[in-house]
């Protein structure tokens, strides 16, 4: 099973990239999974995910110095 983080969420082709390698080198029985759909990329692919983003470092709140 793939794992990443958050910035593995869209958008991407990532996954369409290697579930189609993967059909075409003969892994035919895959099943991509989680709560959401493919996100961000125009390729046919089992796009099922889990890639929820989290905050971005520039809306996080430095201290003063």
């Amino acid at each position: 099973m793939p794992l990443g983080d958050s910035i593995t969420n869209s958008p991407g082709c990532w996954r369409a990239l290697l579930w189609n390698r993967l059909q075409s080198t003969g892994y035919t029985d895959i099943d991509f999974v989680g709560t959401l759909p493919p996100q961000g990329c125009s390729v046919a692919h089992d796009g099922d995910n889990e890639g929820h983003g989290g905050p971005r470092r520039s809306s996080a709140r430095s201290p003063r110095w």
